[in-house]
């Protein structure tokens, strides 16, 4: 027994023939991308685009599999890039932050039918002139090439009177915004404000409110939309009533 165990010992454990410098720097520097490689993974594998760190955010929230419609750069104060998506369920945004982070994750609202209206998440300081709220509007309307929508904006407020009793004050306007098709999709409305003093004071509360719709602790806020779709030819194909809200 001894005489076999040494035979197949010494067959086992033979020493291979030396490799060739070449060969061994090649298989030095093979082990050596194994090692980054895994410690990449063990890192949890940063993402190299902003697609595929939407794929893993879609995952881990369980949606999708989406569209993504668009990458667009941001102007923003916070983050850089927003990525529009869509699903045949719903739609989708995210932000994408400096070093291809996301804090907040991503924005989901289920399709609505025909349009489906959605708030730009965004950060906003009403004494910080210059600054915008988007909406973003997901249409299933290839043929239309210019978007129009009219939001009605409100503001009450009350207040006690000489006898003691509570009077209400109330706003409500319209704001209208219109939009060209820029991206396969979906259209994307602007608008701009500042703290204009020659506006009545209801007014005034009631265009913050909205501009402040992008910060996440507004989540409450909900306005009657109307959303109107048109041709190149200038007719309209659609016309939709709906809620803007988050």
């Amino acid at each position: 027994m001894s005489i076999v165990t040494e035979f197949i010992r010494s067959k086992v454990f033979a020493k291979l023939p030396g490799l060739p410098r070449r060969v061994k720097i090649l298989r030095n520097l093979a082990l050596l991308a194994a090692a980054v490689f895994l410690f990449y993974l063990f890192r949890g594998a940063p993402p190299f685009t902003d697609e595929e760190l939407f794929r893993r955010k879609e995952r881990q929230n369980l949606l999708g599999p989406s569209e993504v419609l668009s990458i667009i750069d941001w102007n923003d104060i916070y983050y850089d890039r927003l990525v529009v998506a869509q699903s045949s369920f719903g739609c989708v945004l995210m932000p994408v932050y400096s070093g291809r982070t996301t804090r907040e994750g991503v924005y989901y609202k289920e399709k609505t039918g025909g349009v489906t209206l959605m708030v730009a998440p965004g950060d906003v300081f009403w004494q910080r002139e210059g600054m915008s709220l988007w909406l973003i509007a997901f249409d299933d309307a290839p043929d239309a090439v210019r978007a129009e929508i009219t939001l009605t904006l409100s503001y009450e407020e009350f207040a006690p009177n000489i006898l003691e009793t509570l009077s209400e004050s109330r706003y409500e306007g319209d704001v209208i915004l219109s939009s060209d098709r820029v991206h396969s999709g979906f259209f994307l409305f602007r608008f701009d404000f500042s703290n204009d003093n020659e506006r009545e004071y209801l007014e005034l509360q009631a265009i913050q409110n909205f501009a402040r719709m992008g910060e996440l602790q507004n989540l409450n806020q909900k306005y009657p939309a109307k959303i109107r779709l048109y041709d190149a030819a200038g007719a309209q194909i659609l016309e939709q009533e709906t809620v803007l809200e988050h």
